[in-house]
């Protein structure tokens, strides 16, 4: 089994302290994020065990390490990440919504690839939501 190389794109609240505590006792190689805000990535990176913070998506998305990522940005910024993301053969994480409109989801659907994608439908695995079901 492949190691995760994980990139990460969005290093905000929920990133910082719900996605990224998740994955402290994982098996996976945590390379590089990235924010808008370059402190915020090197606070974030540091945190968290990264080898490199950057303001630059493309240190992600064109990085033939990382074969994994998370994209925890702003939502009109997700559909165009994903699909980046699925273009250069990674496995891609985001936060819901996958995409504002049907147009953007037929571009993500167009793109031929083996990879997974999934998105952060978080509360199908709330404890209340699995009881009522």
């Amino acid at each position: 089994q492949e190691k995760i190389v994980l990139g990460v794109i969005g290093a905000g609240n929920y990133t910082n302290q719900t996605l990224l505590p998740a994955m402290n006792n994982q098996s996976l190689r945590k390379h590089t994020i990235v924010s808008s805000g370059g402190m915020t990535s090197v606070h974030v990176g540091k945190r968290h065990g990264f080898e490199i913070a950057s303001t630059d998506i493309n240190h992600v998305i064109q990085d033939k390490d990382i074969n994994a990522m998370f994209i925890t940005t702003r939502h009109d910024s997700h559909a165009e990440l994903v699909k980046k993301g699925l273009e250069e053969n990674k496995n891609v994480f985001v936060e819901k919504p996958l995409c504002l409109t049907l147009d953007e989801l037929d571009e993500i659907k167009a793109v031929k690839t083996s990879c997974i994608l999934m998105v952060g439908f978080n509360r199908r695995f709330s404890p209340h939501i699995i009881k009522m079901k």
